[in-house]
């Protein structure tokens, strides 16, 4: 017979951070660009940095920061990546920190969904599935 409290941590997620408000709107530069939106919510006493995004919807993810955002470090790349404190969050998508989906792999449509991976430097990679949003939609979801 398993031991509950290893049943109990193998039903657990292996990180804990968690992902509401998301989705994705298309922008003002036509369909070759769209914007992921998110809350990064650390759950966890220990910090951990978000170092790179990928998607097979698309065929270019960037993190754009500007200089002035102060969480946000720079490594010797220049590839920008977030720093999210225990018991903090991070809103992508606001003030200044975007997202950019460039070049769909299809056209978006309000209410398909999209995939994106987040890879952390601690708790490694994780997908989320975004919502295409209507214009002026605001959605919840959490990572699996």
């Amino acid at each position: 017979m398993a031991d509950p409290a290893v049943a109990l941590q193998d039903q657990s997620p292996a990180h804990s951070l968690a992902f509401i408000d998301a989705g994705v709107e298309t922008v003002a530069f036509g369909e070759s660009m769209a914007s992921a939106r998110f809350q990064i919510v650390n759950l966890g006493t220990g910090a951990d940095d978000l170092v790179e995004a990928s998607s097979p919807d698309f065929e270019t993810v960037r993190l754009h920061v500007p200089r002035s955002v102060p969480f946000v470090q720079k490594n010797r790349i220049a590839a920008p990546m977030i720093h999210v404190s225990p018991y903090g969050f991070i809103a992508v998508g606001s003030h200044g920190l975007k997202m950019l989906l460039i070049d769909p792999v299809r056209p978006l449509r309000a209410g398909s969904r999209l995939t994106l991976t987040l890879r952390f430097r601690n708790a490694g990679d994780i997908t989320v599935n975004l919502p295409v949003l209507a214009t002026g939609q605001r959605v919840q979801i959490t990572g699996d």
